[in-house]
């Protein structure tokens, strides 16, 4: 690692090099098994499971700005992950965007945005 561990840049070096690769790796993998045999098994995965790995993560971190990059990487492959079983139309039109974070329960996907997360977490 680059930093000490009471250095500033530790929280920063640890998340973008270790936590978020793993993270990512594993949304990735996921998605790549599940494309062809279950977009359902695909999404509840990344519902119930991938997504809250990274949010377990936001509550037990500094709380600023540091894995601000790093969170942004595992938004992206939260929405590669969609992007495997969803209309291509979903991340260009404004209103399914939004309607694409809100709750399983107001007839939404259910992944929430982890960068949006970062500041209440």
């Amino acid at each position: 690692m680059g930093a000490l561990s009471g250095d500033l840049g530790f929280e920063e070096d640890y998340y973008n090099n270790n936590k978020a690769t793993a993270v990512v790796s594993k949304i990735d993998t996921t998605v790549k098994l599940l494309h062809d045999r279950s977009c359902a098994a695909a999404h509840s995965l990344l519902y119930s499971y991938l997504q809250h790995q990274w949010s377990y993560l936001l509550r037990t971190c500094r709380g600023d700005n540091s894995i601000l990059l790093a969170t942004s990487k595992v938004d992206e492959a939260l929405n590669r992950g969609l992007a495997t079983h969803c209309s291509p139309n979903v991340f260009s039109d404004q209103l399914l965007a939004r309607q694409m974070r809100l709750p399983v329960r107001m007839n939404g996907f259910g992944i929430r945005s982890q960068t949006s997360l970062l500041a209440p977490a």
